[in-house]
């Protein structure tokens, strides 16, 4: 979804919407929608334990390849890394702890 289907589910406009967030959130519309896809991606991937293709259908990507390229411009890294890192931290954790 973008902020303008938003403003019609709500039944206001998208400046209304702006304003608000500008106001309560201290950001905009669509960079919360982008850190709430994001935080969705990351859920999928290390508790739901989906691949990418599960995650793109389930999110609403047309292809695949979009969600990873969203996903490496907005955190730097690829959905499969940033999933092998924290792998890597768990890991790392379990056998440093014992």
């Amino acid at each position: 979804m973008c902020v303008k289907d938003y403003a019609l589910e709500l039944n206001t406009s998208v400046r209304t919407i702006q304003y608000a967030f500008k106001k309560v959130e201290n950001t905009t519309p669509y960079d919360w929608i982008c850190e709430r896809i994001i935080m969705e991606i990351k859920r999928c991937l290390l508790y739901k334990n989906l691949i990418i293709n599960e995650i793109a259908n389930f999110l609403g990507f047309k292809d695949p390849n979009h969600l990873t390229v969203f996903f490496k411009k907005k955190t730097g890294m690829t959905p499969v890394g940033f999933k092998n890192s924290f792998n890597d931290v768990i890991l790392y954790d379990l056998f440093v702890n014992v």
